[in-house]
């Protein structure tokens, strides 16, 4: 059924793909309609239309097991982003150039649908441009998000560690002779529990534990 999930997956992916290149691309939409006998560009869009309501409709029935293929899909982008943004990046420039070097790239003029213009190239490198520009900004942008987070769990994890280094601390001035250590560091564990949050909750349970039994031990109790 797996296996089954991900070629309707990919099927509706390929039938995305191919509904936005008929739509916005001169030349696929002349290839698709010479393709299936000169049918007409709305008749093309949809027939894809319907297909992907199909592939949905399939998929939504077994609602569980297709969210959890959507999502390791979903995350496996998210993983993959800066390299499907690099390898966008490199297409869109090595276009640039072809189109840049002609002095009349025809090939592109239908492609982009640029017509009617005097400087149908100008439009062409301009658009190639904008996106390239737009790739960069993204890059930029999730490059930035992921320095942000690789600080917050660096500071988590600093932050974990000295929570850590506090309890041992206090539990080792617990056995200490003295009556004025000791209470050092019973006052450090209430502090620890005070302080926990939803995130350190064994921290605080740990530290309620460790305090409970000191007074135990102090009062001489069960």
């Amino acid at each position: 059924m797996k296996l089954f999930q991900i070629i309707l997956v990919v099927l509706l992916v390929v039938a995305f793909l191919a509904f936005l290149s008929v739509l916005f691309f001169d030349c696929v939409e002349n290839w698709v309609s010479d393709l299936v006998g000169g049918t007409t560009k709305n008749k093309i869009l949809k027939f894809l239309g319907i297909g992907m309501g199909g592939i949905l409709i399939v998929l939504l029935s077994s609602w569980k097991s297709a969210m959890s293929l959507f999502s390791k899909l979903w995350q496996f982008l998210i993983d993959n982003l800066d390299r499907i943004l690099v390898g966008l990046f490199i297409l869109l420039a090595i276009a640039f150039v072809v189109v840049m070097v002609p002095d009349k790239p025809s090939w592109s003029f239908k492609l982009f649908g640029v017509s009617g213009s005097e400087n149908r190239k100008y439009e062409v490198l301009k658009f190639l441009g904008i996106g390239m520009g737009g790739i960069l900004i993204a890059l930029q942008a999730l490059a930035s998000h992921r320095r942000a987070r690789a600080m917050e769990e660096t500071v988590s994890h600093t932050e974990q560690g000295l929570r850590q280094e506090r309890l041992k601390n206090a539990i080792e001035h617990l056995g200490d002779e003295k009556d004025i250590v000791r209470l050092g560091g019973a006052y450090e564990l209430f502090q620890l529990a005070k302080d926990a949050t939803e995130d350190t909750k064994e921290l605080r349970q740990t530290a309620l534990d460790m305090l409970c039994l000191h007074i135990r031990q102090m009062t001489g109790g069960n």
